[in-house]
């Protein structure tokens, strides 16, 4: 094991036996930090998932690794840790170091093993994340239909993280959520798994940066059962929010170790591409779920700046709005639209471009969304130019 730094404190991980208590497998460590009580990181899965779940430090390294950035403290792993995870951590620290200078400081990661799990044979089936939504969906769906070209893989499985999107105390809005995208996934013939985690909760950092990690580190957890984890993309290689994004095809590699590769899929498809490809697979369509600012997370509100995107997005391709949106937005809901930042406006714009193209000129809706699409772009533009003499 490296020696750790004299003049730096450090977090230290040290990872607890494994429990089954009433059919739940719980996986942790904990976690000392300089000046706070100790913690547990836990993950809990299914008791038949066992086997499946992978020993080692590795996710354990990927959910902490922001969490030491921020405090500028290194990440000791009382585990076996694999050197190419942790080399590739090294590139990974320094663009987000580069992108959020104040926020991340790189760091060194220290291991009592530096050693690479057990090779999982090559033919080995792909794990993906799965919550539900348009990403996602797409990316098992043109895998499962081979329609990826020689990137296509073999998905196994899914897997669903309770503690992300939906709070980790709340079992009944997950419950209905995860029976969505489970009955998505039957109908294709895959299984999904859910993991219940407390990171999101513990980690008080912003979740655009993080997420991508997170999302790794609970992949990895199956890492010697299956080849590879995918994580489903969200910008396109053309959009300007793509790099410094925490999951995104430049950094989502660099958390790949020695036997178990993270795959980021999909950055060359737009949205609106994404919804007309999965447009015959029809329990998909029944059950996508986008939403997070609704009252309630299992189901779509239909009005926020994310179901509007995603309706219009149906509507420019000229299909009508998935069966998951019990609510449609109204004309105010469409022109009133904030959008949250300036990368939205590229988005919007091409829903605006897409049904130029398909000859819907007329339709109320995008006269609506060209207003609200205009009101936006000026907003920002008034607010650059207010910075900009602020500084001057």
């Amino acid at each position: 094991m490296q020696k750790i730094k004299q003049d730096r404190g450090s977090i230290q991980v040290s990872p607890n036996p494994r429990a089954i208590r009433d059919g739940t497998l719980r996986i942790s460590a904990c976690v000392t930090e300089p000046d706070k009580d100790p913690w547990d990181l836990w993950f809990e899965l299914p008791a038949s998932c066992e086997e499946q779940v992978a020993s080692g430090g590795d996710p354990f390294a990927l959910a902490l690794v922001f969490l030491a950035m921020s405090r500028d403290l290194d990440l000791v792993v009382h585990d076996r840790v694999s050197p190419l995870l942790l080399r590739n951590l090294e590139e990974f620290q320094a663009a987000f170091h580069a992108w959020y200078p104040h926020r991340y400081c790189p760091i060194t990661i220290h291991a009592d093993d530096e050693e690479e799990g057990p090779v999982t044979p090559p033919d080995a089936p792909v794990i993906a994340g799965f919550s539900g939504g348009l990403d996602s969906s797409f990316s098992i769906y043109r895998h499962v239909m081979r329609a990826a070209g020689r990137r296509t893989v073999s998905i196994g499985c899914g897997l669903m993280v309770h503690g992300f999107d939906i709070p980790v105390d709340d079992p009944i809005t997950f419950e209905n959520a995860f029976r969505k995208a489970s009955d998505s996934l039957s109908s294709i013939g895959l299984s999904l798994i859910p993991v219940r985690t407390n990171l999101k909760a513990m980690l008080d950092l912003s979740w655009r940066g993080i997420h991508g990690a997170l999302l790794a580190s609970c992949l990895h957890l199956f890492s010697g059962s299956y080849s590879a984890g995918l994580i489903a993309g969200t910008y396109h290689y053309a959009r300007t929010g793509l790099i410094s994004h925490g999951s995104n095809p430049l950094t989502d590699p660099l958390m790949s170790s020695g036997t178990f590769r993270i795959i980021h899929d999909g950055a060359e498809y737009f949205r609106t591409q994404k919804a007309y490809a999965i447009r015959e697979w029809s329990a998909a369509m029944d059950n996508l779920r986008v939403c997070w600012e609704g009252e309630r997370l299992d189901r779509n509100c239909g009005r926020c700046s994310k179901c509007i995107r995603l309706i219009t997005a149906f509507w420019a391709n000229g299909l009508p709005a998935p069966q998951s949106f019990d609510v449609l937005p109204t004309s105010s809901d469409i022109r009133g639209l904030q959008l949250a930042n300036v990368d939205y406006l590229d988005p919007v714009c091409e829903i605006l471009d897409l049904a130029d193209k398909n000859g819907l000129t007329d339709e109320s809706w995008l006269q609506d969304l060209r207003i609200c699409f205009e009101r936006n772009r000026e907003w920002f533009v008034n607010s650059t130019e207010t910075i900009a003499t602020q500084l001057s």
